[in-house]
């Protein structure tokens, strides 16, 4: 049938789909894109797209769907899988969206959102609620979900533990901490996709505490970047990107100060305490730069 396909003879193609599909019960289209290695578990049900990619090494469970939303504008509206993506049985992955190197789908999972590298996402809609601790979860077949690095978020409440969006909403503020609302934020003018951004959070967030430090920081340049290579190929934007990053946690790490200063204490005086309050845009600025909840 793809045989067929690229070579332009569309029906004969969609009539070998056709068939194919009738007698296994595994609907996939001929133009669709699959690397090596790839096991289809038991297969039935499994539907993949036209212009889905399934990358090398992954591990697909029965009644898997890899489709669109019905909304997608262009002719690209399907799923890409990275390399190593397990998959669970039932999950369904709508969309033109990416699924990270390694990251784990639980079954019954229904992604509308990118999930990052390694991630591991689960519910409907799909959440991020840890890290895979395997370099290759389809490999390991861990489809119980049991090699999974909880995430902070997740550990608090595991229903609101949402892509990238959400997982700082448990996080504690402190001082030099920016969450993912503030680094969204800074980094709107540099050109990165708000995809990637997140990709770059979830990558820097190493200690899963939904929040980036100094010391996630530091990491920058050998852990995370490599994550963001569509938008940030060249070294001008790259810089840009460092240094927008290093003034968000500055700022943050300032008005946290105020914040701090302005908050009165069981020993103040009551009048010192009237007076430091009156400060309300320091205060302001620094809720909506370190809370990530703001």
């Amino acid at each position: 049938a793809r045989r067929a396909w690229d070579r332009g003879d569309t029906y004969l193609g969609l009539f070998l789909q056709a068939r194919a599909s009738q007698v296994t019960g595994v609907d996939i289209h001929p133009a669709a894109t699959i690397g090596c290695a790839i096991m289809i578990d038991h297969a039935t049900g499994v539907v993949v797209g036209e212009t889905a990619a399934i990358g090398d090494g992954c591990s697909l469970l029965h009644a898997v769907t890899l489709g669109a939303t019905g909304k997608d504008k262009g002719s690209d509206r399907h799923p890409k899988l990275g390399k190593h993506v397990l998959v669970g049985a039932g999950a369904a992955i709508l969309g033109n969206i990416t699924i990270g190197d390694g990251a784990k789908i639980g079954s019954g999972a229904v992604v509308l959102r990118p999930i990052p590298a390694g991630a591991t996402a689960v519910g409907a809609p799909a959440k991020i609620i840890g890290r895979a601790k395997e370099a290759k979860p389809a490999e390991e077949a861990d489809n119980g979900l049991y090699n999974v690095l909880p995430s902070a978020a997740a550990d608090a409440d595991p229903d609101v533990a949402c892509v990238w969006r959400e997982i700082a909403k448990h996080a504690t503020p402190q001082a030099k901490h920016v969450g993912f609302h503030a680094f969204a934020r800074a980094l709107a003018d540099v050109g990165c996709s708000l995809d990637d951004i997140g990709n770059l959070f979830f990558q820097l967030d190493q200690d899963n505490d939904g929040l980036i430090s100094e010391a996630d920081l530091a990491r920058f340049s050998d852990t995370a970047l490599q994550f963001c290579a569509k938008s940030c190929a060249c070294p001008q934007k790259r810089a840009k990107l460092g240094d927008a990053v290093a003034a968000v946690i500055k700022q943050a790490d300032t008005l946290s100060k105020a914040r701090d200063l302005a908050m009165p204490t069981k020993k103040s005086p009551a009048h010192l305490q009237g007076r430091v309050r009156k400060s309300p845009s320091d205060l302001e600025n620094a809720k909506l730069l370190v809370d990530p909840v703001a």
